[in-house]
């Protein structure tokens, strides 16, 4: 790949050069930040370079930016390689025939007018040698028709995204290569659009390619009916029917993936409460008799030399007692099992305020839910309570839960240092990850927010079917 570099550094002679075109010329670094405004550029924008340099291309006068200029620098960033587009410039307030270049310190844009100063027909001007180039290099198809929807130009594009030779669809109506089932999507957006001129649209259907199947289309539409110089709908057909069949695999397996989260999930519940038993019941009892023997042995008139050491044994012994119970009712809690999420939420809550020192504000609401959905909040809402007590260098916590008419909302709010967007999509956050996973297998959602020094909220929301709500 062949770049420019143009920079602070870069001699006067090019600078000059630039400056001195009639094209206008911006340079923008990989934050779209401008670095180099030409004169005719700064001209065009009612100002002077010193006036644009320093601020982002999508800020005003520039920007925002149209959607197609936008989609050209979007490919050129993802290829590497030079893109062309055509676009109605609300700036230059002319038709502009743009190039956007990669340089060595980022990005160039040079731009011209190609407004002819007649009007001529769309085929006409698809016929000038500078934008035949432009339509013969996309990959997309370029379609313009009238108000009644029949064709008047087709890009050549078409015979390798559809398999038609362009003279097959001139004159022709649109509504013969949509599918059926789809013709009122596409005749909606069409007719919004057409209600408006220079109003855009888009829609996405299924159009018939020349073997038979039907292709996935992702379609833009603009209303220049009426507008010189093309006076016609300009439609730009993508085919993304390759793009849906993996968003279709990615969808089956990440519902796959959800469903082995919810099994995993119930065979660990599964575990822990058979763990759970068995510390209550066998540890549980053998510490307690091993108690009951102690005590019996110190209160014995020949074991007076040892009875304070007996008694220090016991106790160790009552501690051992205490310390099982919590743990089997962390594994499986009984408050969860017996009086619902709400009193499970408050017991848990405490206990963890009170360890770490935290103030802790409770809003629970009495709700009734099946036990998966009802443990899967509680072990969100201890795993949110993990993060409070280790990331956010809180003073206090405010745990919600409440109903309303289409389900279930829980929160666990800090006054802490705040939440990183960037971090929802580090890997190694798994706790957050787990959060969402777990949500996202009973069908519901996690959000996550906060700022620098304002706190962060937590929110599992799980939506209910009719018979399950409170």
């Amino acid at each position: 790949m062949h770049t420019v570099e143009l920079t602070a550094g870069s001699t006067d002679d090019l600078r000059a050069i630039l400056d001195g075109i009639a094209e206008p010329v911006v340079v923008f670094d990989d934050r779209d930040v401008l670095t180099f405004v030409s004169a005719a550029a700064a001209m065009n924008a009612g100002g002077v370079p010193a006036d644009f340099v320093g601020k982002r291309l999508g800020d005003p006068p520039f920007g925002p930016l149209p959607e197609l200029l936008e989609a050209a620098i979007a490919r050129m960033r993802a290829t590497g390689h030079v893109q062309r587009v055509v676009y109605p410039s609300r700036v230059m307030r002319a038709d502009i025939h743009a190039t956007v270049i990669p340089t060595a310190s980022g990005f160039a844009i040079s731009a011209r007018d190609i407004r002819p100063h007649d009007n001529p027909s769309p085929v006409a001007l698809l016929d000038d040698e500078r934008l035949r180039f432009l339509v013969a290099e996309t990959s997309d198809v370029l379609l313009l028709f009238d108000a009644d929807a029949r064709i008047s130009y087709v890009s050549p594009s078409v015979q390798q995204v559809l398999g038609y030779a362009p003279q097959e669809l001139v004159g022709r109506h649109v509504k013969e290569f949509v599918h059926p089932l789809d013709n009122g999507v596409a005749e909606v957006s069409f007719h919004r659009a057409l209600a408006t001129p220079g109003a855009r649209g888009r829609a996405e259907f299924r159009v018939r390619a020349a073997s038979g199947e039907w292709r996935e289309i992702s379609a833009s539409g603009f209303n220049h009916i009426g507008i010189p110089p093309l006076s016609a709908f300009i439609a730009i057909w993508e085919d993304v029917t390759a793009q849906r069949i993996v968003d279709g695999v990615n969808a089956t397996a990440t519902e796959r993936l959800r469903e082995l989260v919810r099994r995993l999930d119930q065979v660990r519940a599964e575990e822990q409460a058979r763990a759970a038993r068995d510390i209550h019941d066998r540890l549980g009892q053998a510490l307690t008799m091993a108690r009951i023997g102690l005590q019996r042995l110190a209160e014995r008139p020949e074991a007076a030399d040892v009875r304070d050491a007996l008694l220090e044994i016991r106790d160790d012994v009552d501690a051992s007692i205490n310390a099982s119970r919590e743990i089997s009712g962390e594994l499986r809690p009984p408050l969860l099992e017996e009086f619902g999420l709400a009193a499970a939420l408050e017991a848990a809550a405490t206990r963890t305020c009170q360890r770490a020192g935290l103030a802790l504000e409770l809003a629970l609401d009495e709700v009734r839910l099946p036990r998966d959905e009802a443990y899967t909040l509680f072990r969100v809402a201890q795993e949110a309570l993990t993060n409070v007590i280790r990331h956010a260098g809180a003073r206090s916590v405010r745990v919600g839960l409440h109903a309303h008419a289409g389900g279930i909302r829980l929160s666990i709010r800090d006054d802490g240092v705040g939440f990183r967007p960037d971090r929802l999509a580090d890997p190694l956050a798994l706790g957050l990850l787990g959060m969402q996973e777990r949500m996202a297998a009973i069908g519901g959602a996690v959000s996550i927010h906060g700022s620098t020094g304002a706190g962060t909220t937590i929110t599992a929301s799980l939506s209910l079917e009719a018979e399950d709500r409170p």
